[in-house]
């Protein structure tokens, strides 16, 4: 029985490991494409408004919100990049816009929930198959063993039973 639990915790480990860094892989890969996508509309919803010829006023600024979904700052000058936004600079006006609006940051929340559910999903699947793997494996090793420690023991009227094919058998 050792057997087969040291070699399903040895499989399991090595798939449980490898698993987290290709979920954390997949996740670095995926948001940053999704926050370069969200940092190109930004950047267009953006110049928009720095090039539109509104009169940048707070009624039109909640306009722009309501319709783009991002949240607007204008600038007197360009600034110190705030974390989540870009900035354009067109016309002499500055616009600030925020990236992570709603909409994104549920997004991003579904692609850490299916990531984390993929490789969850993954690993129960590999542990029952590893688990089949390693009975199968250990079984043929455990009788032998059992029959190695009556021999020990001193019952050598009863024959050792076959315990499977090639080298073990």
């Amino acid at each position: 029985m050792r057997t087969r639990t040291r070699l399903l915790a040895a499989f399991l480990g090595a798939h449980l490991a490898l698993s987290v860094l290709v979920g954390a892989l997949l996740w670095w890969w995926q948001e940053g494409a999704m926050r370069a996508q969200a940092e190109q509309a930004a950047r267009a919803v953006g110049s928009v408004v720095a090039r539109g010829g509104f009169a940048l006023n707070p009624h039109i600024l909640e306009r722009m919100r309501a319709l783009s979904g991002h949240d607007f700052r204008v600038l007197d000058q360009s600034a110190g990049l705030r974390p989540g936004t870009v900035q354009v600079a067109e016309n002499g006006v500055v616009v600030e816009v925020d990236y992570r609006t709603p909409a994104w940051q549920e997004r991003r929340r579904e692609l850490l929930w299916g990531t984390a559910a993929a490789v969850a999903a993954g690993s129960l699947l590999f542990a029952a198959i590893a688990a089949l793997i390693a009975r199968r494996l250990a079984a043929p090793l455990e009788r032998l063993a059992g029959a190695a420690r009556a021999i020990g023991d001193g019952s050598l009227e009863r024959p050792v039973p076959p315990v499977g094919d090639g080298e073990v058998g």
